[in-house]
């Protein structure tokens, strides 16, 4: 009897051992991004870059900026992400804001979140960057 305690402990000691063995520890995902080259009708932004903090994966962050519309027209906004490294960033991340295209006015500013989501399938990306570009394009 006491041969089969022993023997059932070594057996779950085993299984304990290979499943922290095989199962690897999810990393942390840090980024410091940056809102690159602004291309605008007239618009600035409050900062030029974005300091995500550290994104588990399947978790988000959300960063404020604002933006305003230094031009003599009123304008509707665009926003695209380009640049990423390592490339495959792109499979793995979600970048989303909450403009919901509202017209700006000359001189009018208006705050706006940006969220980036990181999916929890990520794994093997530790440092990242992507650029972030806003346009201000005349309303029609």
């Amino acid at each position: 009897m006491r041969d089969a305690v022993c023997a059932v402990a070594v057996i779950l000691f085993l299984l304990f051992v290979l499943m922290t063995v095989s199962t690897p520890p999810r990393p942390q995902v840090s980024y410091v991004g940056n809102i690159g080259a602004v291309m605008a009708v007239g618009v600035t932004v409050n900062t030029t870059s974005i300091d995500w903090g550290i994104i588990e994966p399947g978790q988000n962050a959300t960063e404020p900026i604002e933006v305003t519309n230094t031009g003599n027209t009123p304008i509707h906004l665009s926003m695209n992400a380009s640049g990423y490294q390592p490339s495959s960033l792109i499979d793995y991340m979600a970048l989303s804001w909450n403009y919901g295209n509202e017209t700006l006015l000359p001189t009018q500013s208006l705050p706006i979140l940006f969220t980036l989501t990181i999916a929890e399938t990520v794994w093997n990306i530790t440092d990242f960057s992507f650029d972030i570009t806003i346009t201000g394009n005349p309303t029609k």
